[in-house]
């Protein structure tokens, strides 16, 4: 059961596995499940490992100690699998609940066409840290550091991006990549790149909109 990390419960990872089936109906991810005790040191360096491996967006943290939500917060993962008094049952009902929630959308595309004149941009989605809307222009700023600017309305831009929870209209002017995002300091949000983390600054308003849309729990 290679998607099944840390679980010392063999019959856990097989019952939860027994669910899984029910829940392809409402995303085409392939799940990673990793079972955590407690906040311990090695266990954060464990999660993030297996979000830099598989991705926020298909990570579920299974814990019997609700805490872990916080944990799990902090880690950017969508989804939390709290087993209280070991009823596999309830926690599946309500993990199905948010996946219904987050996922109740199209698949991104893999490339970004943009189109300008003599010629045309092509930006692998999955490089987006995030974007910046100005007027008729929108930056672009990638995890290799580069930044696009073109000429393209980021009303536009979020009919192409933000058609699935990767993505996120923030406000007037912003998009990101919710994937990416590694911290959320004060008024800061930083995301993961190739080379040093690249950081947005960004209002209260919208530091709270941007928690709310990705605190699943």
């Amino acid at each position: 059961m290679e998607n099944f990390i840390n679980f010392n419960n063999i019959s856990l990872a097989e019952s939860i596995a027994k669910f899984e089936n029910g829940l392809k109906p409402y995303t085409s991810k392939d799940f990673v499940y990793i079972y955590l005790e407690s906040d311990a040191p090695k266990n954060r360096l464990l999660l993030r490992n297996t979000i830099q491996k598989n991705g926020s967006l298909k990570t579920i943290l299974v814990s019997g100690n609700k805490n872990l939500a916080e944990l799990a917060w902090n880690a950017n993962v969508f989804h939390f699998l709290h087993l209280s008094n070991n009823s596999l049952f309830p926690a599946i009902t309500l993990l199905k609940d948010r996946m219904m929630a987050h996922y109740d959308s199209q698949e991104i595309p893999k490339k970004l066409k943009i189109p300008f004149k003599g010629g045309m941009d092509v930006i692998d989605t999955r490089e987006i840290c995030f974007c910046i809307g100005e007027g008729n222009y929108t930056t672009i700023f990638l995890t290799s550091g580069i930044k696009k600017t073109v000429t393209l309305q980021l009303n536009i831009l979020e009919k192409k991006l933000c058609i699935s929870p990767d993505f996120q209209r923030i406000g007037k002017s912003f998009i990101v990549s919710i994937g990416r995002i590694s911290k959320i300091k004060e008024n800061s949000v930083y995301f993961s790149t190739d080379k040093e983390p690249l950081k947005l600054n960004i209002s209260d308003l919208y530091i709270t909109r941007l928690k709310k849309a990705i605190m699943w729990y």
